[in-house]
């Protein structure tokens, strides 16, 4: 009994109390680097996401400036559609620009020429829709309101909107 007594060391409830103490705090650790981890990537992607909406509104805003009217023909523009198509009548020679959804991209095709991508692959676009902006008195087009849509390729839980109206400024 006198050993008993005399013995110094931790008793195993002490261990285990220690154990306990060490692992909530090595636990909230991990939890504060996965939150880092998951901070990084939203950014990343909001970021990637601001990038292509800027890339979309350059490129419609500098079709506008040099755009006439909006070729309403058939076949030509497509309105009130989630997967718009438009094409803009330039205001010298050149041919017209269009602007369309193909599959998940914007794309702009230079009259006959072969039609580029201006938005990249690190986004989806799910909505390319228009509509007519019309001059109350003479009920002629005069601009247009935008409404795009893009998701993360990578995570769809990103998305982003975008509307805007693009006004025909000749």
């Amino acid at each position: 009994m006198e050993y008993l007594k005399n013995k110094k060391g931790m008793a195993l409830i002490e261990l285990m109390i220690y154990l306990m103490l060490f692992s909530i705090v090595i636990l909230s650790v991990v939890k504060f680097g996965l939150s880092s981890i998951e901070w990084n990537i939203r950014s990343v992607n909001r970021a990637v996401m601001e990038e292509e909406i800027v890339s979309i509104n350059r490129s419609l805003s500098e079709a506008f400036t040099n755009a006439l009217s909006v070729d309403e023909g058939v076949g030509k523009t497509i309105y009130t559609n989630n997967d718009g198509k438009l094409v803009l009548n330039m205001n010298s020679a050149t041919t017209p620009f269009t602007f369309t959804k193909t599959g998940t991209n914007i794309t702009l095709a230079r009259g006959a020429g072969t039609a580029t991508n201006i938005t990249g692959n690190k986004v989806n676009v799910t909505k390319f829709y228009l509509e007519k902006i019309l001059d109350t008195v003479s009920n002629t087009t005069i601009g247009i309101r935008v409404s795009v849509t893009i998701v993360s390729a990578g995570n769809t839980s990103f998305t982003r909107d975008f509307v805007t109206s693009y006004l025909f400024t000749n």
